[in-house]
């Protein structure tokens, strides 16, 4: 957007034209991208392209704009000023309730990796115990194999000799 400074269009006439496009955009297959070099611009016109945007892509994250002032409003030379705090206050609820159902989700995340964890507890006894059990059982086998074979082995033996 800096080829606005050598347009010899005001900072004012600029965001009013970046708020028309929000009008032209919603009526039109089109996509536009304006970008803003902060170190460029005064903090007003900032400030004001924040106003202006309804999404905005900063530091690499993409964000729905809480602070956008739809353009009939932004236009609006006398501001109506109940209609900014209607607007304003729709914006806290709606963030709050967005926040609220990303708290009852972690709880339920939360819930499910606990659930999931006390699983993962009860099969990893249960494996003790199967590979006890399975130790157990090739000890006695073996235990057996040698019974066995001593007793095969005195079988053998004549009577008396040891």
């Amino acid at each position: 957007m800096t080829w606005h400074f050598d347009s010899g269009i005001s900072p004012h006439e600029l965001l009013a034209y970046e708020a028309k496009l929000n009008d032209f955009y919603r009526s039109h297959d089109a996509i536009g991208v304006c970008q803003y070099n902060v170190n460029r611009f005064s903090p007003e016109v900032i400030r004001g392209m924040i106003q202006t945007h309804p999404i905005i892509v900063y530091k690499n994250i993409v964000c729905r704009n809480l602070y956008y002032i739809p353009p009939d409003e932004w236009l609006n030379e006398e501001k109506d000023t109940v209609r900014q705090v209607k607007r304003l206050l729709a914006n806290l609820v709606e963030r709050e309730q967005a926040e609220a159902e990303l708290r009852k989700t972690l709880k339920k995340l939360e819930a499910s990796q606990s659930a999931l964890q006390d699983k993962i507890n009860d099969l990893e006894k249960f494996e003790d115990v199967v590979i006890g059990r399975e130790l157990k059982m090739a000890e006695l086998e073996k235990e057996n194999r040698e019974l066995r074979a001593e007793r095969l082995h005195s079988a053998s033996r004549p009577h008396g000799t040891h």
